[in-house]
């Protein structure tokens, strides 16, 4: 899978599984063998160098002692673009990027 890009069917089950409220670094989907973190984001440059990424970082290395791969890592949607335009103003402009990962 591409860098930057989350399947559909992922992000879906992220989106029934995060609650809206939800803020900060978190597992927003865990299994035996690894997950995916998420975590807040406002500029492109706080993607590789927030604190919030760093907080990513352990807690994927929390999940799996022994090491982990990075399956794919991208933007996550909150909601469809159709609907955004709708609520326009009216919810977070906050961006939430996630990274899947499963241990070694």
């Amino acid at each position: 899978m591409a860098a930057g890009v989350i399947p559909a069917a992922s992000i879906t089950l992220l989106l029934a599984t995060v609650p809206a409220c939800m803020v900060g670094t978190h597992l927003a989907k865990e299994t035996s063998s690894g997950g995916t973190v998420a975590y807040p984001f406002t500029e492109e440059q706080d993607i590789l160098s927030s604190k919030a990424r760093r907080e990513a970082l352990r807690l994927m290395d929390e999940k799996c002692p022994s090491g982990y791969r990075v399956l794919t890592e991208g933007e996550i949607a909150k909601v469809r673009k159709n609907i955004d335009q709708v609520w326009s103003g009216q919810m977070s402009v906050g961006r939430v990027w996630g990274i899947e990962f499963t241990c070694k």
